[in-house]
């Protein structure tokens, strides 16, 4: 997975669905090894794709991630929704990572 905003990000987020989008109760692991950086609102696009590879009954895990990735994902609750517990922002730095179901259009 790629750590910037260009295009190349965009297509691995999508590569990402392609290859699972098949899955059924599997273990799907995504390999963040080669991520330095991940700005917070690429969580969102990439938060749907993992929604949407986990309502297919998959376990998805984020693998091989750098102790200063997890602290600032675990930081905007990105994390929280893979098994990690939140990290609080003493600082105020970030904005929450939220997952919304269709119904809860008022809370978007």
């Amino acid at each position: 997975m790629a750590s910037t905003h260009g295009s190349q990000t965009f297509e691995t987020i999508a590569r990402i669905y392609h290859e699972s989008a098949h899955c059924t109760f599997e273990k799907v692991d995504i390999d963040m090894g080669d991520v330095t950086w991940f700005e917070a609102d690429l969580c969102a696009p990439l938060g749907a794709i993992l929604y949407s590879i986990s309502e297919a009954l998959n376990t998805v895990t984020l693998v091989n991630m750098s102790q200063p990735l997890k602290v600032a994902l675990a930081r905007n609750a990105f994390l929280s929704y893979y098994g990690s517990e939140r990290i609080p922002d003493g600082f105020g730095t970030t904005i929450e990572y939220k997952r919304f179901e269709v119904k809860d259009d008022r809370y978007f």
